[in-house]
């Protein structure tokens, strides 16, 4: 049975699609649950009935959302056991406890939002309140938990030496990327509830809804000076452990100067303008100014996208398969069923088809390999594996005996 291959987009970018979106809605689940709970809080606070209201339909609202990026958390388990089942067995196994510890922080998310939005009618509304932060807090635990893991896959750091699962779980970079994580989940959900209440305030012409928007717009205008900082320390960050840890190619070298450079730059030039165009905002105020708050949520949104697909570029295929799947560690003894070919063996447990298209089937990060042959010889094909010219491709780790076999099938002289 051949490998699954998405046709036209290919393995990877599809996976890169469904966890851009899937985080999309996961940030704005953990940032709209907090803004639920700050409402009422400050409804209380205030005797501001408007905010409590609010609160409650926005609650409403999340157990839908909650639902959606359920199924698409399921659906990127199933795409990772499909497409990369041996890589994944390897992922599950060193990240296993952490896995743990984000399913129990997403079970206790359920249960405490359930009893949080099944009890707004009650008096004791401190009981009620502290419902709503423990499934704030078991949102924010679990999202952090699933981002030790995208974090170990970034940057794996001593673990590549130690194969210790606690060096796993405190890689180089899980406290920067942790707080980068933060900001943009409660950005995401300002945006969403500016555009809301911007929308309901003109359709409706009512007052709470402009009361309403006055807050929103304030507080996405304060908090999206922050999330460049946030960015930058963690670029950074990842820059000083990738020259510490790590060989060519590096995550950083992608970004700033490789396959994830110009979806990179586009975010940057996208939150440049969110945050330039926050100043007319404070300058004129909000009646006056808001309208300039719209340039700032529609460039906050395609640069959320830009920049979740910047890391998933940088990621794949250099840390995930490089050294956790091209480190031709699975070749040897991987899967019930070997093919009979030792070349083409070489090539599965090495997981080129993870970048490159042979024969109609693999992935499409790289260039085709059907025409190897033309370009290379048994002499230079070697070399080219061991020490590859281009800044993207990983250097072969595998045996002389698996090189000269893997250079056999891509010459198509096993024959």
């Amino acid at each position: 049975m051949g490998n699954i291959s998405f046709p036209y987009l290919g393995n990877s970018q599809i996976m890169a699609l469904v966890i851009c979106v899937h985080v999309f809605f996961a940030f704005f689940a953990v940032g709209g649950l907090s803004m639920a709970v700050f409402l009422e809080w400050l409804g209380i606070r205030k005797s501001e009935e408007v905010y409590v209201a609010f609160s409650k339909r926005l609650n409403h609202f999340l157990a839908d959302m909650m639902k959606i990026n359920g199924v698409l958390g399921v659906t990127i388990i199933v795409l990772l056991i499909g497409l990369w089942g041996r890589f994944t067995v390897e992922l599950y196994n060193v990240t296993f406890w952490t896995f743990v510890a984000e399913g129990m922080g997403f079970l206790c998310l359920m249960i405490f939002s359930v009893a949080y939005r099944r009890s707004y009618e009650q008096r004791n509304r401190s009981l009620h309140l502290f419902y709503g932060c423990l499934a704030v807090f078991s949102a924010v635990i679990g999202a952090f938990f699933i981002n030790v893991i995208w974090a170990f896959m970034l940057m794996p750091g001593k673990w590549l030496v130690t194969k210790s699962r606690w060096d796993a779980f405190l890689n180089p970079i899980v406290v920067e990327s942790s707080i980068h994580l933060i900001v943009p989940c409660l950005l995401n959900a300002l945006v969403f509830l500016f555009l809301w209440t911007l929308y309901k305030e003109r359709k409706t012409k009512d007052a709470s809804y402009q009361k309403l928007n006055a807050l929103f717009a304030r507080m996405l205008a304060n908090l999206v000076i922050i999330q460049p900082i946030s960015g930058v320390s963690f670029l950074l960050k990842v820059r000083r452990a990738g020259e510490h840890y790590l060989s060519s190619p590096k995550p950083y070298d992608q970004i700033i100067n490789g396959v994830a450079t110009p979806f990179f730059y586009a975010m940057i030039s996208l939150a440049a303008l969110a945050v330039f165009a926050t100043i007319p905002y404070h300058v004129l105020g909000h009646t006056k100014g808001r309208k300039f708050l719209l340039i700032t949520s529609l460039a906050l949104c395609v640069a959320f996208f830009m920049g979740a697909y910047t890391r998933e570029r940088a990621r794949k295929p250099f840390l995930i398969h490089s050294y956790m799947y091209m480190n031709m560690k699975t070749v040897a003894g991987a899967g019930e069923i070997k093919p009979v070919n030792p070349g083409q063996a070489v090539y599965e447990g090495a997981g080129c088809a993870i970048c490159h298209k042979m024969k109609g089937s693999g992935g499409t990060f790289g260039p085709a390999l059907d025409g190897v042959a033309e370009k290379h010889t048994s002499e230079s094909l070697p070399q080219f594996l061991r020490n590859p010219t281009s800044d993207v491709m990983p250097k072969f780790e595998g045996t002389e005996a698996e090189l000269n076999s893997l250079v056999q099938f891509l010459l198509g002289k096993d024959k």
